[in-house]
């Protein structure tokens, strides 16, 4: 039996009226690198249990995954296409569905009977954020944590996780309409993706003019690249993480390609947008996407990120209403689902939250440190680092790398006027 939610936007999502234990998980994605150890930390000090199959020494499970194919995906987050919904599939045919069987059973298979209730269990894996339309078919009812962290951060270190990124940009470009012959190379997808406005493919409030001289100097940022940046392959036969330390030398003796691939980073950056949006329309519409944001969390107090931010946090009664904890308190949610711009907030970094959810806690400045959890397989992160590792000169050329600037406004609950300047990287 099916439910079906009516959006403020006319859009109609369908939901499932109920669901067993196993078509209900808590996931965490979002880009690597952006804090998804936190908000697992998070998840499991609000007494989630995320699986522990096969992880990596940052605890990312890929026992449990859907087809990875980069161009469905973002074709479907683009279009906000909904898919299939299968509320009736049986707990074997839903793991049939899974890319490796054998593995997802004994992932699933592994949840202790105490986690056995809807939304009380999970794991945690980065690119599931690419996944999320075939993931909703196989577990109808899932809820997903989204880790979010500013774009120049990651751009300080555009080679982690480069072949990931790349893989990403390719199907953003497909999506945004490139033939996939044309944006089959890297350099190609990218000198693409210079020419594409965010307002082109969404109603945005603010109207950005035409500027061609913007999409030149983005050309020219990623010229330099190789026409296909080297991938290693990964467990699962896919390819992407850190490219091999060949390249990694070239780069590092070459600023025209760091500059190239740092700008990379920056447009591919723009999918977290579409991700969310899509998310945000076909998810649980009243506790089905929180926004893990990673700089709010910098700082917190405690030994870990959760009990730092206390009970009365917004972002962890988020938490608390997602993972279906008895009287948490869950955010009104107005179900805007477009990139309608919030009102005016004096916040600095992410720390507000987008769909109407509210803003986090206040929280330190972006620059300081997260003193979370330093258990095996956790790290810290510095936040505002691109304020001392990227010169002024290069801030100013990866002004023009796409829609990042319009993509981080959108996430972060800004309008023109709080971002100052145009060509001003500082707030």
């Amino acid at each position: 039996m099916a439910s079906t939610v009516v959006f403020d936007n006319g859009h109609r999502a369908t939901q499932c009226g109920s669901c067993a234990w196993w078509q209900s998980p808590v996931v965490v994605g979002g880009e690597e690198g952006s804090g998804t150890r936190g908000a697992a930390e998070t998840l499991r000090g609000l007494g989630v249990h995320l699986s522990r199959c096969d992880i990596n020494s940052a605890g990312d499970s890929g026992c449990i995954q859907a087809s990875l194919e980069w161009q469905v995906a973002a074709r479907a987050y683009v279009d906000l296409r909904e898919g299939e919904l299968r509320c009736n599939l049986t707990l074997d045919m839903a793991i049939s569905r899974t890319m490796e069987p054998g593995r997802a059973r004994r992932a699933i298979g592994g949840v202790p009977t105490a986690a056995r209730r809807p939304w009380a269990w999970g794991w945690k894996m980065p690119h599931m954020m690419w996944t999320l339309p075939a993931l909703r078919v196989i577990f109808p009812c899932l809820r997903y944590v989204h880790a979010l962290r500013d774009p120049r951060d990651l751009a300080t270190d555009p080679m982690s996780h480069l072949g990931m990124r790349a893989n990403h940009l390719k199907a953003l470009a497909v999506a945004y309409g490139c033939e996939p012959h044309t944006c089959a190379e890297d350099t190609a997808a990218a000198s693409f993706m210079c020419n594409q406005s965010l307002a082109a493919v969404r109603p945005y409030p603010r109207k950005e003019p035409a500027r061609p001289e913007r999409a030149s100097r983005c050309r020219g940022l990623v010229r330099p690249l190789p026409r296909s940046i080297p991938r290693r392959t990964l467990p699962g036969g896919w390819e992407g993480g850190h490219p091999p330390e060949e390249f990694m030398r070239r780069v590092r003796s070459s600023a025209p390609v760091r500059l190239g691939l740092q700008c990379l980073v920056l447009m591919e950056w723009v999918g977290n947008v579409h991700v969310v949006e899509w998310a945000g329309r076909f998810l649980h519409p009243d506790a089905g996407l929180v926004l893990y944001q990673s700089e709010a969390m910098a700082g917190a107090a405690g030994s870990g990120l959760g009990s730092g931010l206390g009970s009365g946090s917004p972002l962890i009664d988020e938490l608390r209403c997602l993972v279906g904890q008895p009287r948490a308190r869950c955010p009104r949610n107005s179900t805007r689902t477009g990139l309608e711009a919030e009102p005016s907030s004096s916040s600095s970094s992410l720390r507000r939250h987008w769909l109407s959810y509210g803003p986090t806690s206040p929280g330190p400045s972006s620059s300081s440190r997260d003193t979370g959890p330093t258990s095996p397989g956790t790290r810290r992160l510095s936040y505002g680092e691109w304020r001392s590792k990227l010169s002024a000169a290069s801030q100013a050329q990866l002004e023009d790398c796409g829609d990042w600037r319009i993509a981080l406004e959108a996430l972060s609950n800004r309008t023109r006027q709080d971002l100052g300047r145009e060509e001003s990287w500082e707030r």
